[in-house]
């Protein structure tokens, strides 16, 4: 009786463990899941801001310096590849000039200053073409490039933070 006792003592401790393994596996599945909504929730307020700052553009002529698209740059780095970073770097920096030259301008009894009218109208373009598309689309870009077997977008992974 006891062989009988411990063959079923070990087969109830064989149960347990591999109980206990399939647990702590959904366990780490879930909180890498979570990870993931996490750094989407974070990558998706980047967006938002950036967006934002390119739409406002293009509606009030960027007569506001661009210093929330600032604040967002250290958490650019932080959560997307260099890449992507350096596209909204880019977009700060055109946000920028284009707040200097509307800045002359309203100086300037609202006419923009000769020496600075074609940059003037190259940046308009660029921020009207990326408020539009541009920025959704590079966004999108880096979503979709990081989509997993199922297609659906990844935006739990990048070359700057590993999960």
């Amino acid at each position: 009786m006891q062989g009988q006792e411990l063959a079923h003592l070990n087969a109830v401790a064989i149960a347990v463990a591999l109980l206990a393994l399939v647990v702590s596996g959904y366990s780490a599945y879930v909180a890498r899941q979570k990870l993931r909504l996490d750094l989407f929730d974070r990558r998706y307020k980047v967006f938002e801001e950036t967006w934002a700052a390119l739409s406002a553009a293009t509606q009030t002529d960027a007569l506001y310096p661009p210093t929330t698209l600032n604040n967002v740059l250290p958490i650019a780095r932080f959560l997307f590849p260099q890449e992507l970073f350096d596209y909204v770097n880019d977009i700060s920096t055109k946000l920028g000039t284009l707040y200097g030259i509307n800045m002359a301008t309203r100086s300037n009894q609202g006419h923009v200053p000769p020496d600075r009218l074609r940059e003037w109208g190259e940046l308009r373009k660029w921020v009207d073409d990326q408020a539009a598309t541009g920025c959704k689309d590079r966004f999108q870009s880096f979503s979709t490039s990081r989509a997993g077997s199922s297609g659906e977008p990844d935006f739990g992974s990048s070359s700057s933070v590993v999960v």
